[in-house]
C-alpha cells in the first residue's frame, strides 16, 4: 500500500484519539488533557474535519482502485 493510502487512515486514528482525549477531559478534569477551553473545542473541530475529510479521500481511493480494475 502507498503511503498516499494510508496518511487518511493515520488521520482517523489520530482524530479519535484527540476525540477521545477532548471526552475524557470533559468528564474528568482532573486528567487535564487539554488546558484552556477555547484550544479544546479547536482541537475537537479538527479532529471532526481531519474525520470527514480523511473519509471523503479513502472513498475516492476507493473508486479509483474500482477503475482501474475495470
Amino acid at each position: 500500500m502507498k503511503l498516499k493510502k494510508w496518511i487518511p487512515h493515520i488521520t482517523i486514528i489520530l482524530a479519535l484519539m484527540t476525540l477521545t482525549f477532548f471526552i475524557i477531559d470533559r468528564f474528568n478534569s482532573f486528567m487535564d488533557f487539554m488546558t484552556s477551553e477555547m484550544s479544546k473545542w479547536v482541537f475537537a473541530a479538527l479532529a471532526v474535519f481531519a474525520i470527514a475529510s480523511a473519509v471523503r479521500l479513502i472513498a475516492a481511493d476507493w473508486r479509483e482502485d474500482e477503475r482501474e480494475r475495470k
